[in-house]
């Protein structure tokens, strides 16, 4: 069976061979880049590795890996590594993550070190999201122009990660 006659056959509510992989076709099946690179490493792979998605720092899931998982499912995704940056994936620069992993992230990718050691996102003179020292993923902490304070309003009362700037008293969403 092949995998796209698999994943229609899961999808139909059918009876597959096997049950359909999917590692990094979406954003919600994504591996983690410090995880990635550790696999890669016990695979043998010696590839950088790429951060796809800059704000939970998803790797690029590569062709070696997708065959030796027999991973069903690949993603169709836009130049943007994430909409809400306006960052493409392109022009590749060499990052460490805070464990000290070795990743490839896109050339425009900029964030602002803070005084606390974390790193923030910052757009127009509005820090759009942060990501505390020693974290994992960028939180959308939407609270402040540089230099001064604007407030924020919870969404749906939600914790600090869904925060966002308060624009004619209603949420203005993350794009």
């Amino acid at each position: 069976m092949t995998s796209r006659e698999r994943v229609l056959n899961a999808i139909n509510h059918e009876v597959p061979d096997r049950i359909p992989i999917d590692l990094g076709a979406t954003r919600q099946s994504g591996i983690a880049a410090s995880a990635y690179h550790q696999l890669k490493s016990i695979l043998g792979i010696r590839t950088p590795t790429r951060v796809v998605d800059l704000i939970q720092f998803l790797a690029e899931v590569e062709q070696p890996v997708l065959e030796r998982f027999g991973v069903d499912v690949v993603g169709v995704f836009r130049p943007q590594t994430n909409p809400g940056f306006a960052i493409r994936g392109e022009n590749w620069k060499p990052w460490r993550l805070f464990d000290g992993t070795p990743v490839e992230v896109p050339g425009a990718f900029d964030p602002v070190l803070e005084s606390d050691g974390g790193y923030a996102m910052v757009r127009d003179g509005i820090v759009i999201a942060r990501m505390p020292k020693e974290g994992w993923i960028y939180e959308g902490n939407v609270t402040r122009r540089v230099g001064r304070d604007v407030g924020f309003q919870g969404i749906h009362g939600g914790p600090v990660s869904h925060y966002a700037p308060v624009t004619r008293g209603r949420p203005c969403p993350l794009e």
